[in-house]
């Protein structure tokens, strides 16, 4: 069982990110919140799924990173990743210890009490000066314009990839994108004001042809398949549901959501990580 979408459009429900004008917004474009949360919930998946990701937590020789910069050593392109797996490195005075289930209450994810039964039964994974990064994740959204942001979404996963790879070639680089599916979305670029039903601008996105820019987009991301060579290990698409007005966020059905034998499958990501960090990592 996976949990990661639905704690994603679950969380994303709750309105938490606040503006200058008092509204709470659900999804905002200048937040990361939402890369968060995704990639928080890929990783509790991971770990439920990886008995040797738990075993190297449980002999603490693997913790977390977040907003970590990576170098492409090669263009000297730098990025901030949202999320690494790592091996700690010395530091000379000691951090406040921060686990992962803590980001959870930072980033106000929503557990369901199985899903938090589920989390509880895991080693406890706490964050480490970063040594040798062993899994890279970067999580990008495109939840209206799509036709528009399609090249700026190839271009910060590309290059996501690229700083992944040309700073630490062993690495598994992920790259998860979130597509809003419907039709109506209220944009908080076109809503600074005082938001009332009367001065409410709302996006209007033909579909299906928006969603499916945007997964042809995801879909010529290059996706390596030797640690030689260059791209993402893995990449995952999650199909959302939301108009960004308080109503509920959703993971639609198949379609849009995708099949389970689609090679974006959210689930299909997760076994193909799980595998290669049995593949790589098997001697540490």
């Amino acid at each position: 069982m996976m949990y990661g979408e639905r704690i994603l459009a679950r969380s994303l429900s709750a309105g938490a990110i606040p503006d200058k004008f008092g509204t709470l917004w659900q999804y905002h474009s200048r937040s990361d919140r939402h890369s968060k949360i995704a990639c928080w919930g890929v990783l509790f998946d991971l770990m439920l799924a990886c008995p040797l990701l738990r075993q190297h937590i449980a002999d603490g020789t693997v913790g977390f990173g977040i907003n970590h910069e990576m170098t492409d050593f090669v263009s000297s392109r730098r990025k901030n990743l949202d999320l690494v797996i790592c091996t700690s490195r010395s530091e000379p005075k000691a951090r406040k210890q921060v686990r992962f289930g803590d980001l959870a209450k930072g980033y106000d994810i929503q557990l369901a009490d199985h899903e938090a039964d589920d989390f509880n039964s895991l080693p406890i994974l706490t964050r480490k000066p970063v040594g040798e990064v062993m899994v890279a994740l970067e999580a990008k959204a495109c939840m209206t314009a799509h036709t528009k942001a399609a090249p700026r979404l190839f271009d910060e996963l590309s290059s996501a990839a690229q700083c992944i790879n040309g700073s630490a070639p062993s690495a598994i680089a992920v790259g998860h994108m979130l597509v809003n599916t419907s039709a109506t979305f209220v944009s908080s670029d076109q809503n600074k004001r005082r938001r009332s039903e009367t001065n409410r601008v709302d996006s209007h996105d033909p579909q299906p042809q928006s969603w499916e820019k945007a997964l042809g987009t995801a879909r010529k991301l290059a996706v390596r398949g030797y640690a030689t060579e260059r791209g993402f290990d893995a990449v995952g698409v999650t199909m959302l549901d939301g108009i960004n007005d308080g109503t509920p966020f959703i993971i639609p059905p198949v379609p849009p959501s995708l099949a389970a034998n689609d090679s974006l499958a959210y689930e299909r990501m997760i076994h193909r990580l799980s595998g290669l960090y049995d593949t790589r990592f098997q001697n540490r």
